[in-house]
């Protein structure tokens, strides 16, 4: 049974009744005597107000530590002390070092416990969990809640009304169960409010109604189980860190797995500090394709392909500038030539290869879209459709045979029709069973590279009336075409046989 002292509450500041000295405490702790000896259950009081301070320092306690609802008077020094059991919950401390600490049960540091100065847990061994619900840890200037490196058998808890104004560390903790921060809170004015950097969970990482109200998430290289999460968590304005971040699949029934909430997730996240990381995407391209999502996937891997040229054409042109400024300051001639080189080289790179860059987007999605050079193919016969059909109806295609041009029927209908002879000649004896043309077919057939549709062969746009004529234009919007042609099939055959796409 525990012991009790005044109403059982936390006391606002010394009180005779409530008073308990920490040499007193520290002696009970480490076992007492034979004539004042500690029960098997342990230290359990509730209440009490601590006065001095309780130095643990390479302590081994016998019994577990139960020190509940309590008002510490200075900060508890623990360093590297071994203890079955550790619970503070619903206590007042000025700090707690429990650094290297070596606890075979849990630490338990919630439900209005209280903290006004560093908690460190740094390299601590918990063989329980870590539970820090409903607490609070204040330290504005340094570190809240420091748990580098712990290493936690069971479950972390960061969640309920939590609340760390400080920076929280589980920068190279190895978490055995899950770790929950459902509704806690972070913020630290400036820095990282919660930085996790290869921080290993090997269960699910709850990041749900999650308040982050200043300070940064950094999850460089950190390393969860299942992902469970929400949007409203991840705060804006480039204050995530997700380089490196891996997790083995996204979970939960109200998470997010579509590409478009996700990569607005991934716009949080994937630049830090200026400078563009691609593998964010990579990694939730791999979970989603796991997952069975391909067609997010794709979408995934697209966003990513445009976001990165974006930003090495940024980068170039950074470039560019610092080669020009170095140039510009006329060093030595071998340099100089060097400059140069490179600065026309950099021209390249920033006028034509974006360029480039930007039609395999558009045509294909980088390998990752095929079927938009269908599409581009769909609209480019369809407007060189009603383009010839404009064409031929003004009298601008004729017969490309050169045995009808010089035939005597031919002559006979430019004569007669000069504005429309071949619809003249076509309705003649002479030009009764000639191939029709067909708008469509001669579309396709200057288009589509390969195949033959026997239009382009029998009939053509005449330049005879001059360059202000239709058939002048049409006759070089069949060169426009046929390139186009050849461009996009080529890129749509490349990127459904996956020679474009970098998987």
């Amino acid at each position: 049974m525990p012991t009790v002292l005044g109403d059982g509450e936390r006391p606002a500041g010394p009180s005779g009744a409530r008073t308990v000295r920490a040499e007193v405490l520290r002696y009970l702790i480490l076992g007492g005597c034979k004539k004042c000896c500690v029960d098997e259950s342990g230290i359990d009081l509730v209440g009490a107000y601590v006065s001095g301070a309780l130095d643990l320092n390479y302590a081994t306690a016998k019994h577990r530590i139960n020190l509940d609802k309590c008002r510490f008077e200075n900060a508890v020094e623990a360093m590297q002390l071994e203890a079955p059991l550790v619970s503070l919950q619903g206590s007042f401390l000025p700090g707690l070092n429990l650094q290297r600490a070596k606890i075979q049960g849990g630490v338990f540091l919630r439900n209005k416990f209280h903290a006004t100065g560093e908690v460190s847990l740094s390299g601590a061994v918990i063989g329980g969990q870590l539970d820090c619900s409903n607490g609070r840890f204040d330290n504005a200037l340094g570190q809240a809640l420091n748990a580098h490196s712990v290493q936690v058998t069971g479950a972390v808890f960061l969640k309920g009304d939590f609340h760390a104004t400080g920076k929280v560390s589980l920068s190279g903790a190895v978490i055995g169960g899950q770790l929950s921060c459902i509704k806690g809170r972070f913020e630290k004015e400036k820095g990282d409010a919660l930085n996790a950097q290869r921080m290993r969970v090997k269960a699910s990482f709850f990041w749900q109604g999650v308040r982050v109200d200043t300070g940064s998430i950094n999850l460089n290289a950190a390393s969860v189980g299942d992902l469970v999460d929400d949007m409203s968590s991840w705060p804006l304005g480039g204050r995530v860190n997700l380089d490196g971040f891996t997790y083995e699949r996204i979970a939960g029934a109200a998470t997010p797995t579509d590409a478009k909430t996700r990569l607005d997730w991934l716009s949080r996240g994937d630049t830090w500090k200026g400078v563009f990381f691609p593998q964010p995407y990579e990694q939730l391209a791999k979970v989603l394709g796991e997952m069975g999502h391909h067609s997010d996937r794709r979408q995934v891997l697209l966003e990513k392909e445009t976001k990165l040229a974006a930003y090495q054409l940024q980068e170039n042109i950074k470039l560019r500038q610092d080669l020009r400024a170095k140039r510009d300051a006329k060093p030595a001639p071998a340099d100089h030539s060097d400059l140069c080189n490179q600065v026309g080289w950099l021209w390249f790179r920033i006028n034509l290869i974006p360029i480039w860059t930007w039609l395999l987007r558009v045509v294909v999605g980088f390998g990752y879209a095929p079927q938009r050079a269908a599409y581009w193919a769909i609209r480019v016969i369809t407007v060189a459709t009603l383009f010839y059909m404009a064409t031929y109806n003004f009298g601008g295609m004729v017969p490309s045979a050169a045995v009808v041009l010089v035939s005597d029927g031919w002559q006979a209908s430019m004569a007669a029709a000069p504005d429309m002879p071949a619809q003249h000649w076509l309705g003649t004896d002479a030009g009764l069973h000639y191939e029709r043309f067909s708008a469509l077919a001669f579309a396709a057939d200057v288009f589509i590279p390969l195949i033959d549709f026997g239009q382009e062969s029998t009939w053509s746009a005449t330049t005879a009336k001059g360059a202000a004529s239709i058939g002048f234009v049409a006759y070089w919007a069949t060169w426009f075409i046929k390139i186009s042609g050849w461009f996009i099939t080529a890129l749509g055959a490349a990127a459904i046989t996956g020679i474009i796409r970098r998987d």
